[in-house]
């Protein structure tokens, strides 16, 4: 946030540098006055009334832009829920109690990992997935790069501190994924 903060900041100070000298110029009101006269010829002062109305513009949607608010999530976000049941998650047609995780996010880069639980053993093991991510707004796109087993990350969206996505199974829209709720 901060950074993109800045960046608005210097754009608005370049701009106001760009424009600043040309309209400073201009004494008169802006308009059709006695120093902007009307005809198919342009004058210098229409192109600082021109120049003026672009800033003007430009300024606006700059404004709009850093103040959007959204930001790519950043930060570690723990397993909270599976197909809207807490944790532990029993899932009863298959091995495993499903025990915690966590989906770290960095910069563009994330890991997720699953801890879960052997019902016929009691043997307890974590599997991870690395990969980068890309943010559009409040949907995230997951494109593995290594990891234990496939993750499937799938329709993944950002509302506040809560993470919500597809995981598991046959991938994309199996039946067989689970729905799943990370939080910070």
């Amino acid at each position: 946030m901060v950074l993109r903060l800045t960046c608005c900041v210097v754009v608005l100070a370049v701009l106001a540098e760009f424009a600043g000298p040309a309209v400073a110029q201009q004494s008169q009101p802006i308009g059709r006055s006695k120093a902007c006269p009307v005809g198919p010829a342009r004058s210098p002062c229409m192109e600082v009334v021109m120049l003026r109305r672009l800033s003007l513009s430009l300024i606006l949607w700059i404004v709009a832009a850093c103040a959007d608010g959204i930001v790519a999530p950043q930060g570690t976000y723990h397993l909270v829920m599976l197909n809207d049941q807490g944790l532990p998650y029993d899932d009863t047609l298959g091995c495993c109690i499903y025990v915690s995780g966590s989906l770290d996010m960095q910069t563009t880069l994330y890991e997720v990992g699953i801890t879960l639980r052997n019902k016929n053993n009691g043997i307890e093991a974590t599997v991870r997935e690395q990969g980068s991510f890309a943010f559009h707004g409040s949907a995230i796109d997951f494109l593995p790069t290594g990891g234990d087993v496939p993750m499937h990350l799938y329709g993944a969206t950002v509302e506040g501190n809560t993470i919500s996505l597809a995981l598991g199974g046959d991938g994309p829209g199996a039946a067989d994924q689970f729905s799943a709720v990370f939080q910070k």
